[in-house]
């Protein structure tokens, strides 16, 4: 009857405990499990080295490579048309002429024939500081009279000039006229700043010089001249030239935005010098504050991407293995794929892909104990003839 009332007791005291931990006790004692983290995986199941899926390529791929070449960092003008210039002038001068005295003044100066062809225009000013008016004062330019009067003390002059008075070498002959029976007091003028003044059709070119290697030059791609411009007063186009071919005609306006970019591609390049000429027509102004051109060439750049395969001992003691990836893409007509493996002892290997290669097919490589060593191995993708192949989903079984 005891015992009964034992075993009553019990089963209430086992109910409330299934109550109380919701029929999950576990009465069996495993030592391994309660004393150890037990890893879900089967370990007999071998373990997969995964690398990852992003996409890469191999083989021989056409990029852009580009410099950047500065030409001037300084302000400069691209003119062609009138300019002002002395071509002759005296600070001061004091002419006089007497009994006693005859003291002339010369201006002498020569001129090109360039600039006797593009001289539109010319003039002679003097002032006069003072002058006793005794007799006139007369201007002779090449034996020619272009001026003769009584000029005023405390005044300026100015005059025209024939140009057809012009020669390569100039001679102008300021004198006073005698003061006659006034033997005691000379003729006298005392000039300041006297100017020969002409204005000049100049033109102003700028030619910059950059050179390329054989590359680049056999594989230019694009130019792109970079302005900075500073004013523009222009009734004429603006004619850029690289290497004597036509950029850019046209009357150009100041940019938006603070650069001017004419980007060219259509024109022939050399190794060594090469040069962008710029110009501009008649009566037009274009100035700049910076010149620079960045240059774009193609060429062809071998892609041979690494994988490092990390090999533990128990991996090593699971070889053969399998490595694979899948070919996404093949561009170009490569020739074949292989794959050199440098071990972790320093050994080159070289594997060899025996399958057909195409587009969609997942390639997979027998990896041998001899293959690899424990540690880091280096695998190295290497392609043959033109194009090459992307790849993707590289992993290592072992």
């Amino acid at each position: 009857m005891d015992f009964a009332k034992v075993l009553i007791v019990a089963i209430v005291l086992f109910g409330l405990l299934l109550a109380v931990f919701g029929g999950e006790i576990d009465f069996e004692t495993r030592p391994d499990r309660d004393r150890f983290p037990v890893d879900d995986e089967d370990p007999d199941e071998p373990p997969v080295v995964e690398y990852p899926g992003d996409q890469f390529f191999v083989g021989w791929m056409e990029d852009t490579a580009y410099k950047h070449i500065g030409f001037t960092d300084k302000e400069f003008d691209i003119t062609f048309r009138d300019e002002e210039r002395v071509i002759g002038d005296i600070n001061r001068s004091e002419v006089k002429r007497g009994i006693f005295s005859d003291e002339p003044q010369y201006i002498e100066f020569d001129l090109t024939e360039s600039q006797l062809d593009r001289m539109t225009s010319m003039e002679m000013e003097f002032y006069v500081y003072d002058t006793n008016q005794l007799n006139k004062m007369d201007i002779v330019m090449n034996d020619v009279e272009v001026y003769s009067g009584y000029p005023d003390g405390g005044r300026s002059y100015s005059f025209d000039i024939n140009q057809s008075l012009l020669r390569k070498n100039n001679i102008v002959e300021i004198s006073a006229g005698s003061s006659s029976w006034r033997f005691w007091a000379p003729t006298v003028y005392i000039l300041e700043n006297i100017e020969i003044r002409a204005d000049i059709l100049e033109r102003r070119d700028r030619t910059f010089e950059f050179s390329l290697d054989k590359e680049q030059a056999e594989n230019f791609r694009m130019g792109r001249l970079i302005l900075e411009p500073r004013e523009f007063d222009a009734r004429s186009p603006l004619v850029i030239q690289a290497n004597g071919r036509d950029i850019y005609r046209k009357i150009a306006e100041m940019p938006q935005r603070r650069t001017l970019w004419i980007d060219f591609d259509d024109v022939p390049m050399y190794e060594g010098g090469n040069t962008i000429k710029m110009f501009t027509e008649v009566d037009s102004m274009y100035s700049f504050q910076s010149a620079k051109m960045v240059y774009f060439w193609e060429t062809e750049d071998i892609r041979r991407p690494i994988k490092t395969i990390e090999v533990t001992s128990a991996d090593y003691n699971r070889l053969p293995g399998e490595i694979s990836f899948r070919i996404d893409r093949i561009e170009g007509s490569p020739e074949y794929l292989h794959m050199d493996m440098t071990t972790a002892k320093g050994e080159r290997k070289r594997i060899l892909i025996q399958e057909v290669l195409k587009e969609g097919k997942i390639v997979k490589i027998p990896l041998e104990s001899d293959d690899v060593s424990v540690g880091d191995n280096k695998l190295e993708f290497i392609v043959g003839g033109e194009g090459g192949f992307y790849l993707s989903d590289f992993n290592v079984d072992f």
